[in-house]
């Protein structure tokens, strides 16, 4: 049984940014994992597990508030009804969503943010087999995206939002057989064209190939090799991949595309080890200044930051960061006021932040405190954040304004003596709208949850485990309601899953009736006088 148990309490002062932690999802220690953020008409949408299958989860939304982040719908009762590693996307007012209700596989859904307006799209393989939903894209109101009707194998699908407008936009490898090969590819969009790598009957390796949403304009662009799980990157009115024009010469470079076959071309061989053969594998890719910065591994300088204005001739190592053949594997690339910022190991043997003007003699380490970093970066409000460690308190929530000196740890989320590591590892940081900023972190008694950063100067919050338990569950007429740490009860609703309330008791009730609630599944929530806490229940 899935349960939702609400944490907040909010203790001392200080003039910060506040940060809070809006839900513990997941009771106790575990992990809900939130991620997969995407904005719609106002609300953040997410998914998260709130129960014991790990990697499986339902869609939630947030307002920010306590009261406003909820489950959208239990699509899956039984179990989770989305893949921890499937995506959302926002197109015309609904969000959309690979979901397995039970009963139709993993297929294709759409939610308004309410229980009734989300609902299945379409089932495209038919009966409980269906395989998945990947690869979600929108262009000029329409979503693409591939799917496994188990006729024609995983192929290129469009969808207008109906069961009647999402069709099979072509079958590219004929068959039986999957066109797209890969399930993790991101599509890159450029004069009304979607860009994506496919393959079909000339080759077993995924290729270049375009759409302009109809069969007829569904082409391929050129035989080059597109390497998996690879960014298509837009820049300068052209697509840049990691691929090789060539295989039997180079390994995966640099590769550019105008949409033609004859514009179509290994930009630079970065990596011209064994013979030319040897891969740099560009990754990162990201536009500043009129250049497009990536990371990829030569034979003389390793894994190091590179740039392109798009030229061979303008093709160039940046910096050798970790000076010689090591590498400084640069990761996190950000833009953020006329600087790039990113981590990479030095010779110093630590991961440093660091931030690049574009120019060799411009590229330096921000700060020799920080020492070891989360996986993510994120600008929100003219200031930097990211998760970083001093070696003194942990993995924690860090501030900078592009300084060093203003480079400074913002919050101890996880204090030591919580756990043995003492860090709340903040990570998964999603700008919405410039107004909230919200990041996973683990303050040590929750697992790791959703917790957000307004940017005002308000009071920081900290939070007390507090744990109902109600029985029996599920139940026909009685529930006994006992808050752990014996607090003493304020109040207690009952709202149902669309977020009704059907029942309100005041006062310090040990025992509710529920004889009157049709049969169901419900959401109790206990008032204290500091906290409020909630569990699902089923009236039978």
């Amino acid at each position: 049984m899935k349960k939702i148990l609400i944490l907040i309490l909010l203790l001392g002062f200080a003039k910060v940014n506040a940060q809070e932690l809006i839900l513990d999802i997941r009771e106790g220690y575990e992990s809900s994992g939130p991620g997969n953020f995407c904005s719609n008409n106002g609300l953040l949408f997410f998914t998260a597990m709130d129960g014991n299958v790990y990697g499986e989860c339902e869609l939630w939304k947030t307002d920010g508030t306590v009261e406003g982040t909820v489950m959208v719908k239990d699509i899956n009762p039984t179990a989770g009804a989305i893949r921890a590693n499937n995506s959302l996307v926002a197109m015309n007012g609904f969000v959309y969503f690979p979901a397995n209700d039970g009963v139709h596989g993993l297929e294709l859904w759409k939610s308004d943010g309410s229980a009734a307006g989300t609902v299945l799209v379409k089932d495209i393989q038919a009966g409980p087999a269906g395989y998945g939903i990947w690869n979600l894209c929108v262009m000029n109101n329409v979503l693409y995206f591939s799917a496994d009707d188990a006729v024609h194998g995983r192929e290129l699908w469009k969808s207008d939002g109906t069961a009647a407008g999402t069709v099979m936009v072509k079958d590219v490898l004929p068959g039986e057989y999957n066109g797209f090969f890969d399930t993790q590819s991101e599509f890159g969009i450029l004069d009304d064209f979607l860009y994506f790598n496919a393959r079909d009957a000339t080759n077993v390796t995924s290729q270049l190939w375009k759409t302009n949403g109809t069969e007829q304009g569904t082409t391929k662009v050129s035989n080059i090799l597109v390497e998996k799980n690879k960014k298509l990157k837009v820049f300068n009115g052209k697509i840049y991949f990691s691929g090789c024009e060539n295989c039997e010469l180079t390994g995966e470079e640099l590769c550019v595309s105008d949409g033609t076959e004859s514009g179509t071309k290994l930009l630079k061989d970065v990596n011209t080890s064994f013979s030319g053969k040897g891969r740099s594998a560009p990754t990162m890719l990201i536009e500043y200044d009129g250049n497009l910065f990536f990371t990829a591994t030569d034979n003389v300088y390793g894994n190091e930051l590179w740039k392109t204005d798009g030229t061979e001739a303008g093709t160039k190592l940046l910096k050798d960061i970790y000076s010689g053949s090591g590498s400084s594997f640069p990761n996190n690339l950000k833009v953020y006021n006329n600087s790039v910022y990113f981590f990479a190991y030095s010779n110093e043997g630590r991961t440093l932040f660091w931030k690049t003007d574009g120019t060799e003699e411009g590229t330096k380490a921000l700060t020799t405190s920080a020492t070891s970093f989360s996986s993510s970066l994120a600008v929100f409000k003219n200031k930097l954040y990211l998760g970083a460690s001093d070696g003194i308190v942990g993995t924690e929530l860090w501030e900078s304004d592009g300084t060093s000196a203003g480079t400074r740890l913002l919050k101890d989320i996880q204090p030591a003596g919580i756990t043995v590591g003492a860090s709340s590892y903040p990570e998964g940081f999603y700008n919405h709208d410039n107004k909230m900023l919200y990041f996973l972190a683990d303050n040590g008694r929750t697992g790791k949850e959703l917790w957000r950063l307004d940017g005002t100067n308000l009071k920081v919050a900290s939070f007390e485990t507090a744990k109902i338990s109600i029985f029996p569950n599920p139940s026909s007429s009685i529930l006994n309601v006992q808050l752990i740490n014996n607090e003493e009860v304020n109040k207690i609703t009952i709202t149902d899953l669309s977020g009704r309330k059907v029942k309100e008791e005041k006062g310090n009730h040990t025992k509710i009736n529920i004889e009157n609630l049709p049969s169901g599944i419900y959401i109790l929530d206990v008032y204290t006088g500091n906290s409020k806490v909630s569990n699902k229940f089923i009236k039978k």
